[in-house]
C-alpha cells in the first residue's frame, strides 16, 4: 500500500480501482503457525500448511482510504514522539548509553550500551486502528480459491491479535549479569539503577542511570493535543447513533445476543456525525446481504447460531470459527460462563475444514451478488473525505504534524 504524499484518494479514483474486483484483497502471507498439538484432527488442514493463508478478520483495503495516513501518524506520534527528530533522539539516547557504560565501568563493572532503535508501534496495541482495513474478514479474490481455502487458518491466539510465544533471548548486559555472584549482582543493581530487589527500598542518587539523566536530559516530547481530531474520526465507526447509549450488541460464543458497554472509540459519536454503519446506502447494502445469507444453504446453520434477522460477514467469520470439521459446535453448559479455554482448540480455530469452507462461499457469493466490497468502500471513502472537508482547520493542524515525520514511516 502506498502514501499519498501529496492528497487524498478521490472518489472516482477508487471506483476505477474497484471495477476490477468483486471481493478481494490480495492474499496475505502463508500462517506458519501449528495446531495446538500439532497435528490436525480429521478433515480438518494442517494449520502449518505452507499453501494456506492465514485468516484475518478485518479485510485489507485494496484502496488507500483517506483516514489511513493521519491514523498511521497518530500511532507514530503517540509511541512517546518517537517518530518526531528521529536523530535528535537516537543522539541522545546513543549519549545517555555512553555516559551509564563509562558510569559503571568507574563502578568496576561492565554494561553494554544499547543501540537506539525506531520501531513500528505492534498494530494490536495502537490507540487508534490503522485505517487501511475493512470490518469485515478477508476472502479470497475468487470463488475458486474461496472453495480451496474458506477464510484461511488461524489459530485462537492470532485471531485476538496475539503474537505466538517467542523464546526470550537474554542480551548481552543479562549475560554479564547472570555470570555474577548474588553479591556482586547486588552491587551491580545499586551502581546501575540504585536499588536491588523489588519493590525499592530507599533509592541510592548516586546511580549511574540517574546521573546520565542529569548529564543527557531527555527531549522534551511534543505537545500532542492537535491529534484531538483522531478521536472525531474514529466517530465515524462507532455502531452506535447519536444519541443512543453507548451499549454494544455482541454474539456470545453460543449464538446469544448480549448488549454490554463498548470501548471509548465505539461510543456514541458525541459530535453530531453519522457512523458509516448508518448512512443509508451502507445500511442498504447490509440488508441486501442479510437477505441473501438467510437464503442461502447456511441459513439453518446461522439460525442455530442466534442469527434469523441480521446477518453480517463478520457473523459467518464467527459461526466458521465455532464449528469443528466434523460440523458440530461445542455445547455450552447451562448456567455456568465459558472462555475460550474451555472449548477445544478445533472448535476455535479456523482449519479450513469443509463445514468453514461452506460457510465461506456462501458468505463469497452473498457478498458478490450485493458487490459488497466495492459498495461498503464507497461508503467509507466518501465519509472520510466529507468529514475531512468539513474539519479541514483541525485537520490542518495533524497535516502540520506530518511534516515533520520521515515519510518512509508512514508507509502502508
Amino acid at each position: 500500500m502506498v502514501w499519498n504524499r501529496f492528497g487524498l484518494v478521490s472518489l472516482g479514483a477508487v471506483t476505477a480501482v474497484l471495477l476490477a474486483a468483486c471481493t478481494g484483497g490480495a492474499e496475505p502471507a502463508p500462517s506458519s503457525a501449528g495446531s495446538a498439538d500439532g497435528t490436525p484432527s480429521a478433515g480438518a488442514t494442517p494449520l502449518g500448511s505452507v499453501d494456506l493463508p492465514q485468516a484475518q478478520s478485518e479485510m485489507p483495503s485494496p484502496v488507500e482510504l483517506p483516514f489511513a495516513r493521519y491514523f498511521r501518524a497518530g500511532n507514530l506520534l503517540l509511541d512517546g514522539g518517537a517518530g518526531l527528530n528521529l536523530p535528535q533522539r537516537s543522539e541522545w539516547y546513543g549519549n545517555w548509553q555512553g555516559s551509564i557504560a563509562a558510569c559503571m565501568k568507574d563502578a568496576g563493572f561492565t554494561y553494554y550500551p544499547v543501540e537506539y532503535e525506531f520501531t513500528h508501534p505492534d498494530p494490536w496495541m495502537q490507540t487508534f486502528y490503522l485505517g487501511d482495513t475493512l470490518p469485515f474478514p478477508w476472502l479470497p479474490d475468487t470463488l475458486e480459491e474461496t472453495e480451496r481455502v474458506g477464510y484461511g487458518v488461524a489459530t485462537t491466539r492470532q485471531l485476538q491479535g496475539e503474537n505466538e510465544p517467542q523464546e526470550y533471548q537474554a542480551g548481552p548486559n543479562e549475560e554479564y549479569q547472570e555470570s555474577l555472584s548474588e553479591a556482586a549482582r547486588r552491587e551491580y543493581d545499586l551502581a546501575l539503577q540504585g536499588w536491588h530487589d523489588y519493590p525499592p527500598g530507599e533509592i541510592d542518587p548516586n546511580n549511574c542511570v540517574d546521573r546520565a539523566s542529569a548529564q543527557f536530559p531527555e527531549p522534551a516530547g511534543p505537545d500532542l493535543s492537535f491529534l484531538t481530531p483522531l478521536y472525531g474520526m474514529l466517530e465515524l465507526f462507532s455502531r452506535a447513533r447519536p444519541g443512543e447509549p453507548s451499549m454494544g450488541v455482541t454474539i456470545g460464543l453460543d449464538g446469544t445476543v448480549t448488549q454490554s458497554p463498548v470501548p471509548l472509540e465505539m461510543m456514541a459519536p458525541s459530535s453530531g456525525v453519522t457512523p458509516i454503519f448508518f448512512e443509508p446506502e451502507a445500511e442498504a447494502l447490509q440488508e441486501e446481504y442479510s437477505q441473501c445469507m438467510l437464503a442461502s444453504d447456511s441459513a439453518a446453520a446461522l439460525a442455530a447460531f442466534g442469527a434469523t434477522e441480521r446477518v453480517e460477514p463478520e457473523t459467518v467469520f464467527s459461526l466458521a470459527r465455532y464449528t469443528a470439521p466434523d460440523g458440530s459446535r461445542f455445547e455450552f453448559p447451562a448456567g455456568r460462563a465459558v472462555s475460550d479455554e474451555d472449548i477445544p482448540e478445533e472448535q476455535r480455530s479456523l482449519l479450513a475444514s469443509p463445514p468453514e469452507i461452506a460457510l465461506a462461499v456462501d458468505d463469497f457469493k452473498c457478498r458478490q451478488q450485493t458487490d459488497y466490497l466495492n459498495r461498503w468502500i464507497a461508503v467509507t471513502v466518501a465519509a472520510e473525505e466529507r468529514y475531512l472537508a468539513e474539519h479541514r482547520q483541525e485537520v490542518q493542524k495533524v497535516e502540520a504534524a506530518i511534516e515533520q515525520l520521515d515519510p518512509s514511516l508512514l508507509v502502508g
